[in-house]
């Protein structure tokens, strides 16, 4: 296979002057000339390389006078390519060799590849290990000039080769989750001297569950930290940090989840582990997925087979229909979207192409429906600008998240999404405090009771799933985070303390369940049975005092990796005398530090809410949402997008905003007029 155009030419060349010099070999002139078989003529013609041909212009064949320096030249020029390359490689596997601080990618998949470019990138050193060093990624590699070394990544030997033992990480996506496991596990063997991290792609949910459910194995050691990955997880983990569906996660826009899913695949697990474990692990309220899938019952039993207490923490109904290219098959879900109401609607069925059409044909029957403000996420794994433009023609008024791609496999394997640090940086420090509070206890017995590097892989997920959980629990309990270079500690009140505990019991429990643990009065980790497993009230205060203990420590602990913790306070300006004391408030904070972000809710149908959302986008901490009552619904699908309500984050149907006029105030507002800031604590 030509590896570029430059041997393709050099191959056309060659031939052509193989031809001219068979040519000029078989012309016979003279009564004595003897034709002689075509085998004879071909090899006169291949000794034409030797350069030794002594033909003139006028009295031999102009065929072997143009042969006679064509053939040894196209020779030469390949000759000389031929060891330019072999020398080009071989100094790169030098370099490689030598290489230190820089990311080794073994495997050039679909997904390593794309790893290997979004490092290419950011600007970072990359070494490739693959076990085809022809292919056409290979090829693509060593252009970009990326080292690609041939070998067994399961060999220290090629590891070493690599420089391995000097890298700052390893990325494991052979395609294979055995491999990808054997190559992390070897990475401890390298004997380095500065700390590894080890990314290997795990698919196979029933791998991912042994090694993420065991209680006594470590996957790495001291100088080896290894986190697994999944492109579905991580798909799944941002689709629900959307603002399209955080914005229904606030304490005063709290609506009951309940979500409409097209496909139950790798993605569709994942998108509900990810929304049971996160996002919707508040207590007081059940989630419910309608799932949608030509074998939805089927695949519901295989992912209650994987997490056992799944139906103990969400209410699922299947719905067994076939959605294919077929335009007729997508009307089965029109009577589901118009009298289930689903808080949005959620597009994984298969390819992108028919992604896309099914999300559109749905957009269109929940405007029907005049559900415009219901959210319709797709799934687009390929063709980003193609979903991003389909976005964009949803577009009416201030409503612009009305179709929202997500899943783009170039940014799923970008440097901030792979090698997220912030999350296991939370992590660290909360199995710290969990190592503090059972030293003081005296449960040193406990497998948890260890470092964190020796710490096993199912204690580790455990934290980072506290850690990417804090965000929920503080949008329930009426908090929001933010970036800060200088973040400054906010003292929670004590009925945000508790509901803040209360969330991170429930969270405790969500997991609990999804692995099988059952309720009872003795802890039997072998049976997976814990006495715990209960509701807050019946709690032993003990222990409730322990979570208390935690999320204390939360503005600490987000302060250490430059996040702030701000108070939510929504402040109604839906008619004159509202819009007057929004104005005076949005006066008094310009340039002036407060520990709550401000929601202004304006009426966008009354004039004077121009200048106000004009001036609450440019000042700090304040966000504005929207009151839409139900006569303006039919209005917008004609309103053009205004450049004004680019800016607006949410919106409140009449009911949502009658209960939030009607809330008793903020638990923090009765006990002090002026929240309370100090400058964080160090965590060490």
């Amino acid at each position: 296979m030509f590896k570029n155009r430059d041997w393709f030419v050099l191959g056309i060349v060659g031939g052509v002057a193989l031809v001219l010099a068979y040519w000029g070999f078989s012309r016979c002139v003279g009564a004595a000339c003897t034709p002689e078989p075509p085998w004879k003529l071909f090899e006169k013609s291949l000794h034409l390389v030797q350069g030794r041909g002594s033909f003139s212009v006028g009295t031999d064949p102009w065929q072997l006078v143009v042969a006679q320096y064509l053939v040894p030249g196209v020779a030469v020029l390949a000759a000389a390519k031929l060891f330019l390359l072999s020398l080009r490689r071989d100094i790169r596997v030098a370099f490689a060799r030598k290489s230190s601080n820089h990311t080794v990618v073994v495997g050039l998949s679909e997904t390593g590849r794309h790893i290997v470019d979004n490092l290419r990138n950011a600007g970072e050193r990359v070494v490739a290990i693959d076990l085809d060093s022809e292919s056409p990624a290979a090829a693509a590699c060593a252009h970009a000039g990326v080292p690609v070394l041939k070998g067994d990544a399961t060999n220290a030997k090629i590891l070493r080769s690599a420089g391995a033992h000097r890298a700052k990480a390893i990325v494991a996506s052979t395609g294979n989750d055995s491999t990808n496991l054997e190559i992390s596990l070897r990475a401890n063997d390298l004997g380095g001297t500065r700390q590894l991290v080890v990314l290997p792609e795990l698919r196979a949910s029933w791998l991912r569950n042994t090694i993420t459910h065991h209680q006594r194995a470590a996957l790495g050691s001291t100088q080896v930290e290894v986190r697994p990955f999944n492109t579905s997880d991580n798909c799944a983990r941002l689709l629900y940090r959307s603002p399209a569906l955080a914005r229904r996660r606030t304490s005063f826009a709290f609506a009951p989840p309940r979500i409409l899913l097209l496909g139950l695949g790798e993605t569709g697990e994942a998108i509900v582990e990810q929304g049971l474990r996160t996002a919707f692990a508040v207590p007081g309220e059940l989630p419910e997925f309608l799932v949608v899938d030509e074998h939805a019952s089927a695949r519901l039993s295989s992912c209650e087979t994987r997490l056992p207490g799944l139906l103990h923490v969400a209410a699922v109904r299947c719905f067994d229909r076939t959605l294919g290219p077929d335009p007729n098959s997508w009307t089965a879900v029109n009577d589901i979207v118009a009298t289930e109401r689903p808080e949005a609607v959620i597009v994984a069925i298969g390819g992108d192409e028919l992604n896309l059409s099914i999300a559109t044909h749905i957009r269109r029957r929940l405007d029907w429906d005049r559900q415009l403000t219901t959210p319709v996420f797709v799934e687009v794994r390929q063709i980003r600008r193609l979903g991003e433009f389909t976005s964009r023609l949803e577009h009416i008024g201030p409503l612009t998240d009305r179709v929202v791609p997500f899943g783009d496999l170039a940014y799923l394997t970008s440097m901030p999404i792979l090698f997220e640090n912030r999350i296991d940086d939370l992590a660290r420090a909360h199995h710290a405090i969990y190592l503090t509070s059972q030293q003081s206890d005296g449960h040193v017995n406990s497998p948890a009771a260890v470092p964190w590097e020796r710490l096993p892989e199912v204690y580790k997920q455990s934290s980072r799933r506290f850690a990417d959980h804090i965000s929920a629990k503080m949008r329930a309990s009426g908090l929001r985070l933010r970036p800060s270079k200088e973040p400054r500690r906010l003292d929670f009140s004590i009925e945000e303390i508790e509901r803040l505990a209360e969330c991170e019991h429930w969270r405790w429990i969500v997991e609990h369940r999804l692995s099988g643990w059952q309720r009872d009065d003795e802890r039997d980790d072998s049976r997976l049975l814990h006495p715990h497993l209960v509701a807050w009230t019946d709690l032993p205060e003990q222990v409730r005092e322990l979570n208390r203990t935690v999320v204390r420590k939360l503005p600490d602990l987000l302060a250490s990796v430059g996040i702030e913790v701000r108070r939510e306070r929504a402040l109604p300006a839906v008619d004159s005398r509202g819009i007057e004391l929004a104005m005076e408030r949005l006066q008094a904070r310009i340039g002036h530090a407060q520990g709550e972000h401000l929601v202004i809710v304006v009426d966008p149908l009354l004039e004077a809410s121009r200048k106000l959302m004009t001036m609450a986008q440019t000042t700090a901490d304040t966000s504005v949402w929207l009151l839409l009552r139900e006569k303006m619904l039919t209005a917008l699908a004609h309103v053009p997008e205004d450049e004004t309500a680019a800016g607006v984050e949410g919106w409140l149907s009449e009911k949502e905003f009658a209960a939030m006029t009607a809330a008793p105030p903020h638990a923090a507002d009765r006990e002090r007029p002026e929240p309370s800031l100090k400058p964080a604590a160090t965590t060490a």
